[in-house]
């Protein structure tokens, strides 16, 4: 299924603006109608902007939350993950000092 930026937008909660700069970021890619300049995105689209936002929520940097979603195998993923789990450890000792 296709989509024009303001569907994306009613779908993710994030605002127009906030979807080009994923665009220029590389999270997401849409179609453009070479005719009439609109964007077209498609379900991988809205798929990514949820995941990229869920680790920017999770304290990975936008550069992270990119590599994390759009290049990491499998194995580098876990490899992330347990990374990040040994730093969330860490706050936890922080914050009960």
């Amino acid at each position: 299924m296709q989509y024009k930026i303001n569907e994306v937008s009613k779908i993710t909660g994030v605002s127009v603006d906030t979807l080009r700069f994923y665009e220029k970021l590389g999270v997401i890619t849409p179609k453009i109608n070479e005719t009439n300049r609109y964007r077209y995105y498609d379900d991988i689209d809205i798929n990514m902007i949820f995941d990229y936002n869920n680790y920017r929520k999770l304290d990975y940097s936008s550069k992270e939350a990119l590599h994390f979603i759009r290049i990491a195998s499998l194995e580098e993923q876990a490899g992330i993950l347990e990374h990040k789990a040994d730093y969330y450890r860490d706050k936890i000792k922080h914050y009960k000092k």
